[in-house]
């Protein structure tokens, strides 16, 4: 009897031995990059092989940041990235993740699109005020997973940063955050006058319409084509908003298979109607299916961050090339659709200024005290959390002390339409203040601000900037000779 006990007992400690290792080896690492800062459950993951869809990851402090991962189970591939965990809210686990995309999650807010708008440090050196919606989907639930779409909506955001956009950008939503995100971003959109939308990922044809896919459909009954966001209602979100440029593209044609798959309708269809204003531009033909890419990017999404923000460049001229580039990229296999066009003459990136006074800039030097210049650092860091009360506490506080960038500071934010008493004439205010005592950068602002309102006052404020051998404002004047 003993001997039958102490074998029993045996098997019980194997099995929960057996189970705390297979827990602890759910995920395979298999690559990594940007890693140096990332840990998992506080080892360093140049340390970690394995790891538990309950391990805590710490992705530290770089923004590029990621992790490409298999499934032990079923060998299935995922990317895990840094801004992808931070577009679904303060999760910290694969568990988490995994409960963030399913539809099926009760979870409070599961599916609220958790939507921050990476704002473009430059936005007043373009003459329009640009947004756009940058998704990439790639770790489907029930699909096959893609290997791209997540670098290439990344890459795509980092180069609309730079070309004067704002942007909101997020990965592998389900049917409710991609929802959730549309209605908050067609919100957001109003008083811009350029809005772009950039989708990669899934995308399917169902009876001549079509449909982007998100990350946890089985497409697998006819009724599950309502699970999906359809094109047609996308391009009607974008058309509601005030903004006269609209620019929409599906990098979406990938081959998949599911029960709605159909052998002769691949890709996605040509949509007829379209607003003017609206440039649609598919990764690859009507009706044809486009390549995912072996390397960091899909040829299209290559050839996209390849040929756009050619200074001077037409946008459409620029779109032509991005087509010859992936055709040439791909073997001569996937020639990009282009359907409607802008009834704006937009070029993406301005041409570089040639109006320059060669002037010796003199240096100016702040003399706030150490306060002032702490309060403003809390201050801007307020700003990169929206926390705009906190922010505007912070700069009032270093501008009564007489501080230079206080007063730019405040000015910036009194000209920012997220703040909520933003308004012209505050901003006029403080960044008078500031250029007064020399802040070349709040010179050039005057000048944007009065652009359209009073163009002779603008030209006196970025001809003082100029003159001080600011480029920008040298660049803004070249322009409106």
């Amino acid at each position: 009897m003993k001997k039958v006990f102490s074998i029993v007992l045996i098997l019980v400690c194997w099995l929960t031995c057996f189970h705390a290792f297979a827990g602890n080896n759910d995920y395979l690492i298999v690559g990594m990059k940007h890693a140096d800062g990332v840990t998992i459950d506080g080892i360093p993951v140049s340390a970690v092989k394995y790891f538990s869809k309950k391990s805590v990851i710490s992705w530290g402090k770089d923004d590029e940041a990621s992790l490409k991962i298999i499934e032990v189970s079923t060998s299935k591939p995922y990317i895990l990235s840094k801004r992808q965990f931070e577009s679904k809210g303060r999760i910290r686990t694969l568990e988490d993740f995994f409960l963030r995309t399913s539809k099926t999650s009760t979870r409070d807010g599961g599916h609220e699109a958790i939507v921050n708008i990476k704002r473009c440090n430059d936005r007043f050196a373009f003459k329009e005020r640009r947004i756009a919606l940058v998704i990439g989907n790639t770790a489907y639930t029930y699909l096959s997973s893609l290997q791209n779409p997540q670098s290439d909506a990344i890459a795509v955001t980092n180069k609309l940063l730079k070309l004067g956009f704002d942007v909101v950008e997020t990965f592998d939503c389900d049917i409710y955050e991609f929802r959730s995100v549309l209605t908050q971003f067609e919100r957001i959109a109003n008083g811009y006058q350029v809005v772009l939308f950039y989708y990669a990922g899934h995308g399917i044809q169902k009876d001549g319409k079509n449909y982007l896919v998100p990350v946890s459909e089985r497409l697998q009954k006819p009724a599950d084509i309502n699970n999906c966001v359809g094109c047609d209602d996308i391009l009607r979100s974008l058309e509601g908003t005030s903004c006269n440029s609209r620019i929409v593209i599906f990098d979406a044609c990938r081959s998949f298979s599911s029960a709605l798959s159909d052998g002769n309708q691949k890709g996605l269809a040509q949509i007829q109607q379209l607003a003017p204003g609206t440039m649609l531009i598919y990764s690859t033909g009507f009706g044809q299916v486009a390549s995912d890419g072996t390397g960091d990017h899909s040829p299209f999404a290559q050839a996209l961050l390849n040929n756009i923000g050619k200074p001077g460049v037409n946008f459409e001229l620029e779109i032509k090339n991005v087509a010859k580039e992936t055709y040439r990229l791909t073997a001569n296999s996937q020639y990009p659709a282009i359907s409607g066009t802008l009834t704006e003459n937009f070029v993406m990136q301005p041409q570089t200024a040639t109006y320059n006074y060669n002037v010796q800039v003199p240096s100016v030097t702040n003399t706030s005290n150490p306060n002032a210049q702490l309060l403003v650092e809390q201050g801007k860091r307020a700003c990169k959390t929206f926390n705009y009360t906190l922010a505007y506490k912070n700069f009032h506080e270093a501008a009564s002390m007489n501080d230079m960038e206080g007063c730019y500071q405040l000015g910036l934010l009194y000209s920012n339409d997220n703040f909520d008493n933003a308004n012209f004439d505050d901003a006029v205010i403080w960044f008078t203040k500031a250029a007064d005592m020399g802040h070349t950068d709040a010179m050039y602002q005057l000048g944007e601000l009065y652009m359209g309102r009073d163009n002779a006052v603008a030209k006196q404020w970025l001809r003082k900037a100029a003159d001080k051998g600011h480029a920008k404002a040298a660049d803004r004047l070249n322009r409106m000779r």
